[in-house]
């Protein structure tokens, strides 16, 4: 494999600070302000800035040439940093542009609304139970570095996975355990699952394939390759990555090599991404020109704006981030029915979602989501009733507490329903108070029984559009303290979840499903706001841009562009 140069090849180790500082001199000589700052010239030297800086404003006046040859590249801001290109650590959705474009997996959301397709496997196989899940990979499958991708790497990652317990380890937790995966010959890989799932394959688009050889050779410490993830790829994905920056930026290219040939002729051959924290600086890069689209959170005024602005497109998706409100279910008064039964009419839903947040939700008022196959909505969900919420007050035995609620600090949507279910109980009198804490804090709050809030307000992510995680990994009696956060437990639940992942007859297993969804409704379990909209917004000329509908990550496989947008 020959794709990139000797210095790139291999593990792909990133070019340090100087490249980076040198071509960030360029932009800033040319008008691009996306910072360097004072300290990056400290380390560079006054007199070398000054000679990069000249150098970039020749640049700037040399006459534009183009040609046949030039490669179409997207510059991309967004809001987040990144800093590791480690697949099974990576977890906030603006992250995950690396896991979609750098690693591949053995199955593939593909489309909207999604379906399940055959990646690097090239057939599956399944016990009559459903508890042995085999799966033959395809032969023509490599690595960045050319290597071939085999079922030792496999079971590698998922081995790796349930170690680490980062990214979307809580999807694995509890359906197969360490040592549940292997490897038979090279091409054959078996998971024998703790129990039967039927619908395990849904989960296996977000399990990437690493090179065992090269990430297990860079151990350190038992860390399982984490540090040298940091700066090194280790996939076999579409794009390989060439360099990454110091301030979080990274350039990859387009891998020529990859075992599906057609890219189409206007496929964009390298993606560049930038952090730009604040979004007002983001909008005016892309309308000087300085980048192809910008990711990350928009003001509703500010997409408005954008949408009336000739020359550029808003992309918005549907997507599986349900926005709830999960209870605590196991202590007073959140374990009273009538009180879990006042929240949910407290809650304005629509003022939520079709005005303060319109355009960037749509609303969802049952445990499974719209986009999920058997939906739309298996229940009608809560409505805003604050007279039905006093009746169901008064049965209510006193005095109540002090209501904690509790929101992911910088989830906008999850921050805006704590404050909007605060409103609703400060009209009835009921006392409460909103903490925001990083992701962090609440998930360890989320597995402490007594440390849980009354109420926490999150953005939910990475579960499949298969119904069974969302009914049997969010309210299962045996996931209570791993990924049942509300501590509810239904007998009547488990049963149906069970008997759902005996039966192949997939009428039989929605049936089933949407019953125990029922359930669950009618017991106030949760608070089930709406599932976010993902959105970004391109300069026109960008066409076949698809966020996964999964874990929002832009996938840049499919997307075309135009020779006059290429930057």
């Amino acid at each position: 494999m020959a794709l990139l140069p000797r210095a790139h090849s291999a593990g792909h180790q990133f070019a340090g600070a100087s490249l980076t500082h040198a071509r960030l001199s360029v932009k800033i000589a040319c008008g691009m302000k996306l910072g360097c700052g004072m300290g990056a010239i400290g380390r560079t030297g006054i007199a070398g800035w000054i000679l990069i800086i000249l150098a970039g404003v020749m640049l700037c006046l040399a006459p534009a040439r183009a040609s046949p040859e030039e490669k179409r590249r997207l510059v991309l801001g967004t809001a987040t940093t990144y800093g590791t290109f480690d697949p099974h650590v990576v977890d906030d959705p603006g992250q995950n542009i690396i896991r979609l474009n750098f690693y591949d997996s053995l199955l593939r959301w593909v489309g909207s609304p999604p379906h399940l397709q055959l990646w690097l496997a090239a057939r599956h196989e399944m016990s009559p139970d459903g508890q042995i899940h085999t799966f033959h990979l395809r032969d023509d499958a490599k690595f960045h570095d050319g290597s071939p991708v085999r079922a030792a790497d496999v079971a590698y990652s998922m081995e790796r996975l349930l170690a680490l317990k980062q990214g979307p380890y809580a999807l694995f937790a509890g359906v197969i355990a360490p040592g549940g995966t292997r490897a038979v010959g090279e091409s054959t890989v078996v998971f024998n699952l703790t129990q039967p799932m039927q619908g395990f394959a849904t989960l296996l688009p977000e399990l990437a394939i690493v090179n065992r050889a090269l990430v297990a050779a860079n151990e350190k410490n038992n860390d399982w390759g984490q540090e040298w993830l940091q700066r090194n790829s280790a996939g076999a994905g579409s794009y390989i990555p060439f360099r990454r920056d110091r301030e979080g930026a990274f350039i990859a290219s387009r891998n020529l090599e990859h075992f599906i040939p057609d890219w189409g002729p206007n496929a964009i051959d390298e993606f560049e991404v930038y952090p730009v924290a604040d979004a007002a600086e983001r909008i005016a890069a892309l309308l000087r020109g300085d980048l192809g689209g910008i990711l990350g959170h928009l003001a509703i005024d500010q997409l408005t704006n954008l949408r009336n602005t000739p020359g550029f497109q808003v992309v918005e998706q549907p997507t599986l981030r349900l926005v709830r409100g999960v209870i605590h279910n196991r202590r007073p008064p959140g374990n009273n029915i009538d009180f879990r039964r006042v929240l949910s009419h407290a809650f304005d839903y629509d003022g939520l979602v079709q005005g303060l947040l319109a355009g960037t939700m749509a609303r969802n008022g049952s445990p499974l989501p719209d986009l999920i196959w058997g939906g739309p909505s298996a229940t009608r969900g809560y409505r805003f009733d604050l007279v039905r919420a006093r009746e169901y007050l008064e049965r209510v035995p006193g005095p109540l507490p002090e209501i904690t609620i509790g929101a992911v600090a910088g989830q906008v949507h999850a921050e805006m329903a704590a404050a909007t279910l605060k409103q609703g109980l400060d009209q009835l009198g009921v006392k409460s108070r909103v903490v925001a804490e990083p992701a962090e804090a609440i998930f360890a709050r989320s597995h402490d029984e007594k440390q849980m809030y009354d109420v926490l307000f999150m953005a939910e992510t990475r579960l499949p559009p298969d119904p069974d995680p969302w009914i049997g990994a969010r309210f299962g009696c045996k996931a209570i303290g791993r990924t049942n956060y509300s501590g509810y437990c239904n007998e009547a639940v488990d049963a149906l979840v069970a008997e759902a992942r005996r039966t192949t007859d997939q009428g039989a297993r929605w049936r089933n499903y949407k019953a125990a969804a029922t359930l669950i409704e009618a017991d106030a379990a949760e608070l089930w706001i709406g599932t976010a909209v993902r959105s970004g917004v391109f300069k026109s000329g960008l066409s076949g841009l698809l966020f996964s509908p999964l874990n929002e990550g832009l996938d840049l496989r499919w997307t075309s562009m135009d020779r006059r947008v290429a930057q």
